[in-house]
């Protein structure tokens, strides 16, 4: 056996149309070259990964986290992007967004260069693929756990300060389109290939169809931070639903959404367009306990983060929960809810042709785990960076 090969075998490969009970997964040079059924014996292969009968699945993919295990994407530090990128390995991330929070123009600036700073550098870790960014833009009244203080009208040219610093790692700007001056930013960002989202808006039906046209394409945590969904005014949440090239975010941690809710999502989006996500703090991992978000103070208290006034200020979610979550509260058999986590946020990206799917020609991104959705291992392009299988 050829030394480069890596093989991954003994396992249930979760495919984009089927369970291979017995499976395999085979790596060359960090990509995958082959996935089948067969038995095997460690013994018979030169370099090998007993999965030991568990879920073999490709790694998942998280375009909205704020922090976690004690990190915080506006820490603006090195070491915080590096903690936050090693707990996401952890929890079967393989590729994620450091996303914003609504802050001065300096702080936002000051992020920014971090980040870029941080994806030069010879330690980075490679799961992290660039920006979110979630506001300064939002609507005063749907701003949620973002400071009031920091709110403020689309800036075209601090957008382009933005893209100057991050390049091609800006990837996703989420914004309230009725504000003024969003068509404008809109167009440019769609145009330089930024995925452009409608978040925390107060839009009606009207302009957020207003906005598609002008290049929205994805709706920021449906239902949450959006004015409400009534039978005469659908509002941006009615609009998401009924345009069907549109993406929806779902944060499904039994909190942001009734499950109701969730089954309605399920029914009226074709299932390639809906994207679970965590909207994760740096409190995820943690206890119960008083943390901060921003400039804003949160106190977590069973497993809930919830700002002073008692409005939720994101969540405590992991996507391996949101996973599991999904899969015990909805109809969605497992090939299907994998999609949510791995292939429908790459293709949210334009890179579904490399990532999201355990298929030929593809990085070897993929996790390993157990029936109760524990996280085993980790693999990064055909790189062990998380391991408690053995």
């Amino acid at each position: 056996m050829n030394s480069n090969f890596l093989t991954i075998y003994n396992g249930a490969v979760i495919t984009r149309r089927e369970v291979i009970k017995k499976g395999f997964v085979k790596v060359k040079a960090g990509k995958i070259v082959e996935v089948g059924s067969g038995t095997y014996r460690k013994a018979d292969l030169e370099r090998a990964i007993d999965a030991k009968g568990n879920y073999i699945v490709p790694g998942f993919i998280d375009l909205h986290t704020h922090g976690g295990g004690g990190a915080s994407v506006m820490e603006a530090e090195a070491q915080a992007l590096d903690k936050m990128a090693e707990y996401k390995f952890s929890q079967g991330v393989t590729g994620f967004l450091a996303t914003t929070l609504t802050a001065s123009p300096e702080k936002l600036k000051e992020t920014c260069q971090t980040v870029a700073d941080y994806m030069k550098s010879s330690t980075a870790k490679a799961n992290l693929w660039g920006v979110h960014l979630e506001g300064p833009y939002l609507n005063y009244q749907q701003r949620g756990a973002h400071c009031q203080v920091h709110l403020r009208t689309p800036d075209l040219e601090e957008f382009k300060a933005w893209q100057q610093i991050l390049g091609a790692k800006l990837k996703l700007l989420t914004l309230a389109p009725e504000l003024e001056g969003a068509a404008e930013l809109i167009k440019h960002a769609q145009e330089a290939g930024v995925v452009v989202a409608a978040g925390h808006t107060a839009a009606s039906y009207r302009e957020l169809q207003q906005a598609i046209d002008w290049g929205v394409s994805q709706g920021t945590h449906l239902f949450n931070g959006m004015a409400g969904f009534h039978h005469r005014q659908p509002g941006p949440a009615g609009a998401c639903l009924n345009t069907p090239g549109v993406s929806v975010e779902l944060i499904v941690d039994g909190q942001h959404l009734h499950w109701g809710a969730v089954d309605l999502v399920l029914k009226a989006k074709d299932l390639e367009k809906i994207i679970l996500v965590t909207d994760s703090i740096s409190a995820t991992g943690l206890g119960d306990g008083n943390y901060n978000l921003g400039d804003l103070e949160v106190q977590v208290k069973s497993g809930v983060a919830r700002l002073q006034s008692g409005a939720l200020a994101g969540s405590l979610l992991t996507l391996r929960e949101a996973l599991r979550n999904i899969v015990a509260m909805t109809k969605l058999n497992l090939v299907e809810a994998v999609k949510l986590v791995t292939l429908n946020p790459a293709r949210s990206l334009g890179i579904a042709s490399q990532k999201g799917s355990l298929s030929k020609g593809k990085d070897a991104d993929l996790v390993i785990f157990d029936q109760d959705f524990d996280i085993k291992l980790t693999l990064l392009e055909g790189r062990v960076v998380y391991n408690s299988l053995f």
